[in-house]
């Protein structure tokens, strides 16, 4: 789609510059051709590097868009309850993640949060309440690590 005003441009560009090599007397005939095709072969090598680059770049976007998602491990003697995941800097803990399903000791759950962004912050707190009430929490670094494990 691009190649056809790239190669354009490549050309005039490559005229300009071998006019100039030829003034100075270093290019002459085949040799000219020979040059021009090395020329033209790396400038599509270079624009091949950069096009690679650019999706590269985006397919870290894209791998960075599910950063937070974590794998939560029970390797307590008790089951959870209740699970609340929330950014180290908020003062309040939101619904519970958990939701109706209990995870029972030795078992663990993959947690995703679907509107994460980029930008969403890494520092996050979990705190996890059993069925007879206690409680633990915790600060994680979801960016770093893909899971938790409660003990």
């Amino acid at each position: 789609m691009f190649s056809t005003k790239n190669n354009q441009l490549s050309d005039k560009k490559l005229s300009l510059l071998f006019s100039d090599i030829e003034i100075a007397g270093f290019v002459r005939g085949e040799n000219r051709k020979k040059i021009m095709n090395m020329c033209k072969s790396s400038l599509k090598l270079a624009t091949s590097t950069a096009i690679f680059s650019v999706l590269a770049s985006f397919n870290a976007q894209i791998a960075r868009a599910d950063h937070l998602n974590f794998t939560l491990y029970n390797e307590t003697s008790q089951s959870i309850y209740y699970l609340y995941v929330s950014p180290a800097r908020s003062d309040t803990w939101g619904s519970d993640v958990l939701g109706d399903d209990i995870l029972r000791s030795g078992a663990y759950t993959r947690i995703t949060f679907p509107n994460q962004t980029s930008n969403s912050p890494c520092i996050y707190d979990v705190k996890v309440v059993f069925r007879n009430g206690t409680k633990s929490t915790g600060r994680h670094n979801l960016c770093e690590f893909d899971s938790v494990t409660i003990r």
